[in-house]
């Protein structure tokens, strides 16, 4: 009898622990990385939004454990380097291999950076890896412009919540406006912005409601600066046929690094009515004189100490450009080697 009993506690027993609902698993994020040893016992940071953490470096590796709502974009820093890696943090199980690169300022100093050199477990990376294929393989086809819409408009449509497609319709506007005013706003209005990063969205919709002012087909503003030789010029008055107006800076390295090839289509398209006109957002001349001379930039420069230029033109990142014709009014913005000398040399593909 006793042990029937017990037999009875121990089945009614299961059967309230059957009748009690399992508690759920918040969904939540590992981070694993490995690195170089040299780092042992120092603290590798990760930031995002307003949370920030710090976990130790044992043995070449260190681990992050977390929770995020949504996705979002966050970076990872070594008191010891300068630069930061950015990744995404998304609810998965991921793992980073870290490397430290060394790169030489524009100035021939030295500086260290931070960076993700392979990443597995990320919903994120798989997108951005996704899109980098499809580029590398379309950029140079003359119907990129329509597949780069129709690819950025299934992104949005399956990830409107995803930081990455955001920033990357961002890039477009600011770096590559290859769309019309009408189809970044179609695109625009299908990201969920509360999950996107706020100044980006905000530079984003800047720039899409500029484009009615300042887009190909319009006149582009003119401005009086201070050229190389100490005389003020009004911009105007040394447009030609085909004027691409580079907007740059001395610390600039993006810029820096593609001067030799806009030297070259300079020397290359002489016999064309073509020039360009080297417009500087430095604070101050003395780097701006400098860049131009060690760069050996034959153009006309000019500089925007107080950068009025740029704010009426909302440009707020260079490398950026304008070609234009003798009267102003702008024909590409952010046109390639390629396309400049198409159109100059009368080959464009319209």
């Amino acid at each position: 009898m006793k042990n029937f009993i017990k037999i009875l506690a121990v089945l009614v027993l299961v059967a309230c622990n059957e009748q009690q609902p399992k508690a759920k698993t918040k969904p939540s994020y590992q981070i694993t990385g490995t690195i170089d040893t040299l780092f042992n016992n120092d603290y590798i940071y990760l930031k995002y939004a307003d949370f920030t953490d710090s976990t130790q470096v044992k043995s070449g590796e260190f681990t992050f454990a977390g929770q995020v709502t949504d996705t979002v974009s966050g970076e990872l820093s070594l008191r010891a380097i300068n630069g930061k890696a950015s990744l995404y943090v998304e609810n998965s199980i991921m793992h980073l291999t870290m490397r430290i690169d060394t790169l030489k300022g524009v100035d021939g100093t030295d500086f260290t950076r931070l960076e993700v050199d392979h990443l597995t477990g990320s919903y994120t990376e798989g997108i951005q890896n996704r899109y980098a294929t499809f580029y590398k393989e379309n950029r140079s086809k003359p119907n990129f412009t329509e597949l780069a819409y129709n690819m950025m408009d299934t992104m949005i449509t399956h990830n409107k919540r995803n930081p990455f497609t955001g920033s990357l319709l961002a890039g477009y506007a600011l770096f590559e406006p290859i769309f019309s005013k009408t189809q970044f706003e179609t695109l625009y209005s299908k990201l969920d912005t509360t999950k996107q990063i706020s100044d980006t969205m905000k530079r984003l919709k800047r720039v899409i409601d500029g484009m009615e002012t300042y887009g190909v087909g319009n006149t582009i503003a003119d401005a009086e600066l201070l050229a190389t030789e100490g005389n003020m010029v009004m911009l105007s008055t040394k447009f030609k046929k085909y004027t691409l107006i580079d907007f740059w800076a001395s610390w600039c390295y993006p810029c820096r690094k593609a001067n030799p090839d806009l030297l070259a289509l300079y020397k290359e398209l002489e016999a064309y009515d073509f020039t360009v006109i080297g417009v500087s957002r430095d604070d101050e001349k003395e780097p701006w004189l400098k860049a131009v001379a060690q760069d050996k930039l034959p153009w006309l420069n000019v500089i925007d100490i107080d950068k009025s230029y740029f704010k009426e033109l909302d440009i707020v990142a260079v490398p950026y450009s304008y070609l234009v014709d003798e009267k102003g009014t702008i024909l590409r913005i952010k046109p390639t080697i390629t396309e400049i000398r198409n159109m100059v040399t009368g080959t464009s593909v319209e």
